[in-house]
Parts: C-alpha cells; structure tokens; sequence
C-alpha cells in the first residue's frame, strides 16, 4: 500500500455513469479545481499591477 503525505488517497471510480463518479481522500485545503482557480485569480491580480519607475532628479 502507497501511502504519501503529499499524495491523496483514491478509494474508488465507478466508470458505470457519465461523467464517472471519483471518491478520493478529503484535501485540508479544500478542492483541486478551486485551489488552482484561486492562484489563477492571484496570478491575474499580480500582473495588473501597475509598475511604477521612480527617476530621481
């Protein structure tokens, strides 16, 4: 049995419907979808910052 703090546990598929049915180990940090969703958002946030260059005279 592979067991890593780093990975999450599968526990099943049921592959009889449609979209297949998944059941994996609950993640502390909430879902894969929302987590990357989030740092997407952030990225997004970071890059439309405006820079600013100071000149001193």
């Amino acid at each position: 049995q592979f067991r890593c703090y780093h990975v999450i546990q599968l526990y099943g598929i049921c592959s009889r419907i449609r979209p297949p049915f998944v059941v994996m180990e609950l993640m502390g940090n909430g879902d894969l979808k929302n987590y990357l969703y989030r740092h997407r958002q952030n990225e997004i946030n970071v890059r439309r910052q405006p820079t600013f260059t100071f000149i001193k005279y």
